[in-house]
């Protein structure tokens, strides 16, 4: 059985590349969101809660926790916009760099399923790798591309719109899996 594939990588397919790093890696990167806010609402919590216990401690009043716990969350605040921006940074800007410096960037891609393993071919570059050079196989959550990963952060993507159809990108998901598993 053989399924090919053929696209124009560009910094799309780059950026798919990337998304499935992370997934493969277990974890999202917008997790950090989740982190910061809770310490953000904790700080607002303890806020609130500073007028009543808080204000025991001595040499300390009431006001003094407040105006502390505030200073707390508006830098929580700050420290929330400050991540934003520099996942927005690495995310838009750095990875466009990145992208222009690949040999593949902007090229013709054309990749080859096969029994005996995975040929690609481009302006840049040609080569095969057997199954057994391939470390894993993702599917990325959305199913909108596969990867055969030749090493932790070396992969070969295949986006689903790249084959005649959904139909056959799924039959070529099962074929990678299943190659990959037995040559493992």
């Amino acid at each position: 059985m053989t399924f090919n594939s053929s696209y124009t990588y560009d910094l799309e397919q780059f950026r798919m590349l990337a998304r499935a790093r992370t997934e493969r890696a277990g974890g999202r990167r917008w997790h950090r969101y989740g982190v910061v806010l809770g310490l953000f609402l904790a700080a607002i919590i303890a806020t609130l809660w500073g007028d009543g216990e808080l204000a025991r401690v001595p040499g300390w009043s009431a006001k003094a926790w407040h105006d502390a716990l505030w200073i707390v969350a508006e830098y929580g605040a700050g420290l929330a916009l400050f991540i934003a921006a520099i996942d927005l940074m690495f995310d838009r800007l750095i990875t466009a760099l990145i992208f222009r410096r690949y040999s593949v960037a902007g090229k013709r891609l054309d990749i080859t399923l096969a029994d005996e393993g995975v040929s690609y071919r481009s302006v840049a570059r040609t080569g095969t790798v057997a199954w057994p050079g391939i470390k894993a196989v993702t599917v990325l959550r959305d199913r909108t591309a596969a990867v055969l990963w030749l090493s932790k952060i070396e992969g070969i993507l295949l986006p689903a719109a790249s084959f005649a159809s959904r139909e056959e990108f799924a039959a070529a998901c099962q074929f990678m899996e299943e190659k990959s598993r037995a040559a493992s």
